[in-house]
């Protein structure tokens, strides 16, 4: 007898279910349950629940020497970070949560439990749904666990000041003395460098190619209270606190055009964040353009009349239904 004809037999007999579509496969169990950590040290690799707090992440990795190189409020939930993209300047040295996930889970809106990639640097043979995660702000499913690449806690740190000059980001970039982030505002320059001994005492003397204004050695701990003071900014309530997106060249003349006070810029990326009185709001968007770039507001986004951009999602989210 033929396997085709045995296995039917087998099925009639009710040894086996039948292979319908609704029982052939068998639901897919959760990879780690709700505030839960998976660490992998020597992979240097974890399963994060989605509800377990950026801070508590640190903590749990700072036991193996061990950390998550990403910017974003300590205190949120890791899903809600990685849903809203919540990156900042360590992208120029770690790269942002694309760069960094290797996979989730996720329920769409069948409210079926999905797990895309896997703990493997190479996991995907098809679309890649962990990317598509990213940013989502949940219009394509809700995240429910990640998987992450993690990297070795740098040991010290130094954190350096420049006046700004033309070219000056280009040069550092494609220097030996490549910083892990780079943050300008109306002040001039300053550029971070973590790692280990004798990386930051290699920077410490070669920097100075570059005449910097300062610079100071600081425990790691520092650096990232001295970071998160640049970049995360803190809102009183009024006027409209914005993003912009332009050319890294252009960030400068963005701000002289949009008539910018207090504003902060990732350097190598063109992201500027501010606040600004409301009767000012539209400099913001037309220097903005201006430059080539885009600026979204509180309560605000230039896409919100876009019947293109919102004909776009609305197809994707059907599609993922």
């Amino acid at each position: 007898m033929s396997s085709g004809p045995a296995l039917k037999e087998i099925a009639r007999s009710g040894i086996i279910p039948p292979m319908t579509p609704a029982n052939f496969r068998p639901p897919i169990p959760p990879l780690v349950s709700p505030g839960a950590i998976e660490l992998f040290p020597r992979d240097m690799t974890a399963i994060v629940a989605a509800d377990v707090s950026l801070h508590d992440l640190q903590n749990k990795l700072a036991v193996i020497d061990q950390w998550l190189p990403i910017d974003g409020d300590p205190s949120r939930p890791i899903g809600e970070l990685v849903e809203m993209n919540s990156t900042g300047p360590l992208r120029l040295g770690y790269g942002a949560w694309r760069d960094l996930l290797l996979g989730c889970q996720f329920v769409n809106g069948r409210d079926e439990l999905i797990t895309a990639g896997g703990r493997a640097y190479k996991n995907v043979a098809g679309y890649d749904a962990t990317k598509l995660m990213v940013g989502q702000r949940s219009h394509f499913g809700t995240i429910r666990s990640i998987t992450t690449r993690t990297y070795k806690l740098p040991e010290c740190a130094i954190i350096v000041e420049f006046a700004m000059e033309s070219g000056l980001v280009n040069r550092l970039l494609s220097s030996a003395c490549k910083p892990q982030w780079m943050i300008l505002n109306d002040g001039g320059l300053l550029a971070g460098f973590l790692g280990d001994e004798p990386r930051i005492a290699y920077i410490d003397g070669a920097i100075a190619e570059f005449s910097p204004i300062d610079r100071r050695r600081v425990e790691p701990s520092e650096e990232q209270v001295i970071r998160q003071g640049l970049w995360e900014s803190s809102s009183d309530g009024t006027g409209i606190d914005f993003r912009a997106s332009v050319p890294p060249s252009c960030v400068l003349n963005f701000a002289k055009n949009a008539k910018l006070t207090g504003w902060v810029a990732d350097a190598a990326f063109g992201i500027v964040r501010g606040r600004c009185p409301e009767e000012q709001w539209e400099f913001v968007r037309v220097a903005a353009k201006g430059v080539g770039g885009r600026a979204w507001g509180t309560g605000w986004t230039e896409s919100s009349n876009d019947f293109t951009s919102n004909v776009m999602l609305q197809r994707l989210k059907e599609s993922f239904k």
